[in-house]
């Protein structure tokens, strides 16, 4: 670090990008100091910026907001809390209670924060609206920007809501939605995406994968933990599905055991029962990375069907492979 802050003056706007993306993603409390000092004094906004400068301090931001206890986490705070109203609560519960749900007012123009010079300036958020078809007003836009780069539970105190229910409000809400071809879209299901990637929130992600499956499953598995991971293909009954499969977190170390026999039954079901065949890169990741325990579930399988064509395929591409590969990590864990 303090080769680094001593070579810093020197080094190229490129790499001094590179070197805050890096330090970005798992910031230290001695480089968060660092960090803090080039948000504050090195990317200041200033007249005529190069665009990397801006992309600098946008990377510097995200770092900022993630410290509750710094000044633009607790600025951001004290801006948004001036556009939470109250609403009298929808459906029996409030005409039964008479209760208030506190929601969301964005202004349609701009004003004293959401404006493009503060944007710009302060998050270094793009201020140009890239799609007005989705987003109708620019301060909507902004609005989710901020989204994708802030703590949910900022909003979620605000609003005095469990992070389902801002969730839920975030994208049911008819003001927060859009007619795209014909249907009505959420407005900020992209930028809560994003959200998932700059914070590995494993609720939140599991609630974009229930909302919107089928589209952004590939887009947030990279930033899924092994065992949300692991539940949601046994629930989703995702096994054969390379794309999947190969995000799977364990890069580098065995599926547990539950997992690993419930994949080895997928192909066996696949293959010999119902004579189907799917993606190989299955098998070789099965051979990589199941538990030495599955080795007894796997002879089992390998006794109970009679022989045919696709019976000696699994045996060729998926009990050889993996028994071969079980055996060889037994060895080598025995010595």
């Amino acid at each position: 670090m303090l080769l680094i802050q001593s070579d810093w003056p020197t080094e190229t706007i490129v790499f001094k990008r590179t070197i805050i993306e890096i330090l970005s993603e798992q910031t230290q409390p001695a480089e968060f100091s660092f960090l803090k000092s080039l948000y504050e004094n090195g990317f200041a906004a200033k007249p005529k910026e190069k665009k990397t400068e801006i992309e600098c301090r946008a990377l510097l931001a995200k770092v900022l907001l993630k410290d509750t206890n710094s000044n633009l986490f607790r600025s951001t705070i004290t801006e948004l809390q001036k556009y939470i109203g109250q609403e009298k609560k929808s459906g029996i519960m409030g005409l039964l209670t008479g209760g208030k749900d506190k929601v969301i007012h964005l202004p349609t123009v701009v004003d004293t924060f959401f404006n493009a010079e503060n944007m710009v300036n302060i998050y270094g958020i793009d201020p140009k609206n890239p799609d007005p078809a989705m987003f109708k007003t620019d301060v909507i836009y902004w609005f989710s920007a901020l989204l994708s780069i802030m703590p949910l539970d900022i909003l979620t105190s605000l609003l005095e809501k469990s992070k389902k229910e801002t969730f839920e409000y975030l994208l049911n809400n008819t003001e927060f939605k859009a007619k795209i071809e014909g249907k009505d879209v959420s407005v900020f299901l992209n930028a809560l995406s994003e959200n998932v990637k700059n914070y590995r929130d494993q609720e939140l992600l599991q609630m974009i994968l229930q909302f919107d499956s089928h589209e952004r499953k590939y887009l947030l598995l990279p930033y899924i933990d092994t065992k949300v991971f692991e539940e949601y293909v046994i629930k989703e009954k995702l096994f054969l599905e390379a794309q999947v499969i190969t995000h799977h977190p364990a890069n580098y170390e065995d599926w547990s055991p539950y997992f690993s026999i419930k994949m080895v039954e997928a192909t066996y079901k696949s293959l010999v029962v119902d004579k189907k065949h799917y993606y190989d890169k299955i098998n070789q990741l099965m051979a990589k990375h199941l538990h030495i325990s599955t080795l007894s579930r796997l002879e089992e399988m390998y006794q109970s069907a009679t022989s045919d064509h696709f019976k000696e395929y699994w045996i060729k591409n998926v009990y050889q492979p993996v028994k071969t590969s079980i055996e060889i990590k037994t060895s080598i864990s025995n010595l």
